[in-house]
């Protein structure tokens, strides 16, 4: 596939995800977009902020539907893909206020190429 037919697949699948609210698949091909422009040797660090801004904004969602469930206690789990970053957070326990003031995810300094992998997972109702 060349430039263009990659930059519009890109594009499309953006779209796809603002259609739906699906703010970690819209930071994923955010940083995904990222690493095309590093590729090509031109800047990307607007597009590394705004998927790192979309994923946030994915946790705060989850959070707050965490929440809503009654969860009183979160832990951070990592996945096999996960950067040595991310990893030193894997199992740590939040409480979900502590979560919600802290906002450990994504973790900042992530060195994954599509962004931070790590998510929520509820401990405590």
């Amino acid at each position: 596939m060349g430039t263009d037919g990659k930059w519009s697949r890109l594009n499309k699948k953006l779209i796809e995800f603002m259609e739906t609210n699906d703010f970690f698949g819209l930071g994923t091909i955010y940083y995904e977009m990222a690493d095309f422009l590093e590729k090509e040797d031109k800047n990307n660090d607007h597009l590394k902020r705004f998927g790192y801004y979309a994923k946030l904004q994915h946790q705060i969602n989850e959070l707050e539907r965490l929440k809503r469930l009654g969860c009183k206690e979160v832990k951070i789990l990592t996945d096999r893909e996960s950067c040595v970053v991310c990893k030193k957070s894997n199992h740590r326990t939040l409480s979900l206020k502590e979560a919600e003031f802290l906002k450990p995810l994504p973790v900042e300094g992530c060195a994954h190429k599509y962004g931070c992998r790590c998510t929520y997972h509820s401990v405590k109702f």
